[in-house]
């Protein structure tokens, strides 16, 4: 699900996106809709029909029960519940990141030149021995 609840869409602009640094991303978790009929802190919630709760599955798998049960009984309040999800998206999230950064760093460009030329003598020399062999 995205930030408000549709279907996550770059249309949308309702996304937490790969390359969001950490902080962009607990920005986007705190403004998350959360469910309508939890108003107070104390009051019983729905995690079925809570986008953040969804989110928590990827996040952390082994935390859903007891985000559930925090949830429909009222201990667990809406803010907490999204402070607890950015802090396990952004670890969940942080190894994509790094490797990102890394490969950030890497000169794609001139990888690819440095392809091409040789590339480039590699199919000279061939042009040259197919016409060595047809006499041209």
């Amino acid at each position: 699900p995205g930030l408000d609840g549709r279907k996550m869409s770059k249309s949308y602009g309702n996304t937490i996106d790969l390359a969001d640094d950490a902080a962009t991303t607990t920005i986007k978790v705190r403004t998350m809709v959360t469910d309508p009929l939890k108003i107070r802190r104390h009051d019983p919630g729905r995690p079925e029909v809570c986008p953040v709760y969804a989110l928590h599955h990827i996040a952390d798998p082994a935390l859903v029960p007891m985000v559930a049960e925090g949830c429909r009984s009222g201990a667990l309040g809406c803010v907490d519940c999204k402070g607890q999800l950015a802090e396990r998206l952004n670890a969940y999230l942080q190894p994509v990141r790094e490797r990102r950064t890394e490969l950030e760093a890497i000169d794609v460009d001139g990888i690819l030149a440095d392809g091409a030329q040789r590339a480039r003598e590699v199919a000279s020399a061939t042009l040259a021995d197919v016409k060595r062999a047809m006499r041209v």
